[in-house]
This record gives structure tokens, sequence and C-alpha cells, in this order.
């Protein structure tokens, strides 16, 4: 026989009375100890700047999610006026992709999958102030709509699954090749040092490799 599904209960006042209760006390004790509300400051940047580096950041996003290419490790980020390619070939592609997202004629799983990716990198433009504007961790949820994405896309016909299957054989071919970078921090982070100068992180990584190094020569018996 069928049975319907047990009815969810609904919270009870004194349930509710208590959750408010905790979080009067979180706030009271938090603002008491520490009152400033948020510790890390905006930059102060125009409004030229701010939405044009905001949007690069975006861009390197989207760059790392859709190529095969392996990704710069380098997080720093210039401030960059709106007026810089490279601004308006990522508004370019977020146009495309919503063009896309909200087309009659692209599927339902493709839209959405399309919007999910969009939404997840919202992150990415730093509109609430954080340490690291343009860090690479800002993709890794948006990664799951990627291969959302591409599954849809590769069940549309022979060429577009042989255009999915290439691509997934060239991001492959990509990692084994990145693989050797992994083996000390010199080969890691010399690269991007060389390329990317304020790279803080990466010169302090570094630093430590050649000191632990040059510590170990010393110690080392003369032969």
């Amino acid at each position: 026989h069928y049975r319907n599904p047990p009815m969810v209960r609904p919270a009870s006042k004194k349930v509710l009375l208590a959750l408010f209760l905790i979080v009067a006390l979180y706030g009271a004790v938090r603002f008491t100890i520490m009152p400033k509300l948020w510790g890390i400051e905006s930059p102060q940047w125009n409004v030229s700047e701010s939405i044009g580096t905001r949007t690069l950041a975006l861009g390197y996003r989207l760059e790392e999610l859709f190529s095969p290419t392996i990704p710069l490790l380098a997080d720093t980020i210039v401030k960059t006026p709106i007026t810089n390619w490279r601004v308006f070939a990522t508004i370019t592609c977020v146009g495309l992709l919503l063009l896309f997202a909200f087309s009659e004629k692209t599927h339902a799983p493709e839209r959405r999958a399309i919007l999910f990716i969009l939404i997840a990198l919202l992150p990415a433009l730093g509109i609430i102030p954080l340490p690291r504007l343009n860090s690479p961790h800002y993709g890794y949820f948006p990664s799951v709509g990627i291969g959302i994405l591409f599954a849809c896309i590769s069940q549309r016909g022979y060429f577009f699954g042989l255009l999915t299957g290439a691509w997934i054989m060239l991001a492959l071919y990509m990692t084994l090749l990145g693989g050797p970078r992994f083996f000390d921090d010199k080969t890691l982070f010399e690269p991007e040092v060389f390329r990317t100068s304020n790279f803080r992180e990466g010169h302090y990584y570094l630093g430590n490799y050649y000191w632990e190094r040059a510590d170990q020569e010393r110690k080392a018996p003369v032969r």
C-alpha cells in the first residue's frame, strides 16, 4: 500500500527563541571583544581600477576553468584600469556565456551549468575584501559546473564528443607535464618568481629553499 511520507514538523517557538538567544549572545560577546566588523579594508582604488582589477581577476579564473593548459601559480594581481584589453576580453566572454545561458537554442542542462559557473565565480570579484583577490581557490567550486557542462556537451553528437575528448586528453597531457614542477620548492616557485616579480609567497618559499640548502651545505662534512 502507498504510504504518505511523514510530515516535517515546523520548529517550535522555543527552539527559534533559543537560536535567537545564542546568536544574540555570540554577537554581544564578539562585538565587545572586537568592535570592528571586518578586519580587512578595501583597496584604495578609483572606480575604473576597482572594476578593471576585479574583472581581470574573474578573467583569470575563467581562463583556468576553460583552458586545458597549466595555470599560473602566482596569485598576484596589478591594479588595472577598465580600459585594459584583458578587461574587455573578460567582459566579452562573460557576455557570451550569458547569451548562451539565456538562449532558447541552448539545452536546459547546459544553461543551468553555465549559470552555476557564473554564480559560483562571483566571489572571485572580491566584493567582500579578503587577503587575496586573485586566488585560484575561487575556481575550485565552479569546476564542478565545468565538468557538468562538458559532460552535457559531449552528449550532443559525435563532433562535440570528439571535441570534449580532445580537451580532456590535452588537459591530461598538460597535467603530466606539470607534475615534475612539484619536485621541490625551487622547481615549483622559481619559474613563477621570474615571471612575476611581485609574487611574495613565491619569494618566501624560494628563499626558504635556498636558505635550507645553504645551511645543509655548511653542515656537510668536508671530503
